[in-house]
């Protein structure tokens, strides 16, 4: 017998939305399936999505840009969110300039994101588009950080130029990455 049954719920996942039924016990999904199972709290969820948390894909915690960094710290911020559905966030990996290693920032941020209480990854920006840039963007697409961020405009020397980004894009999209970008 489960603590929670989810019956005829829909879920998402990368490939279908399929209907099906959830099995929850101490706190953790222990079956997907048919048929039905008996539990101590059966819940109907014919028609209606079932997520295990909600994913926040921007977030700005220790961020130091413009002179300034941001109040959060990872623990403190985590648990806020949490209390709030968060199960998941993406926040960025911004390196101090246009030729810094993507790699090492990234490794830098995961290192202050370690106090999270909810699981995390990054956006590692872009500031320009080199063959190290390159080299690392492959690396972190193979290391499960696949999404990049991208300043269009020269803000504070963060912009990069059209031809940088058109590379960028198929570059990126060819190894299994995405870009995201602020206009």
């Amino acid at each position: 017998m489960f603590d929670i049954f989810i019956k005829n719920g829909l879920i998402v996942n990368s490939k279908s939305v399929k209907k099906t039924n959830i099995g929850i016990q101490n706190g953790t999904i222990a079956y997907m399936g048919s048929p039905a199972k008996d539990a101590a709290l059966s819940i109907e969820a014919a028609g209606k999505f079932v997520f295990p948390g909600v994913i926040d894909p921007h977030v700005h915690f220790m961020l130091e840009a413009y002179g300034a960094k941001t109040c959060d710290d990872y623990y403190s911020a985590s648990r806020e969110a949490a209390a709030g559905g968060v199960t998941s966030f993406i926040d960025f990996a911004i390196p101090p300039s246009r030729d810094s290693s993507l790699k090492a920032e990234v490794a830098r941020r995961v290192k202050q994101a370690s106090a999270s209480a909810l699981d995390f990854s990054f956006h590692p920006q872009i500031l320009g588009w080199t063959d190290e840039i390159k080299k690392d963007a492959a690396y972190l697409i193979r290391k499960g950080f696949p999404t990049f961020k991208i300043f269009m405009p020269p803000t504070e020397g963060w912009g990069v130029t059209d031809d940088e980004i058109y590379e960028a894009v198929r570059y990126i999209s060819s190894h299994g990455g995405a870009l995201g970008f602020h206009a």
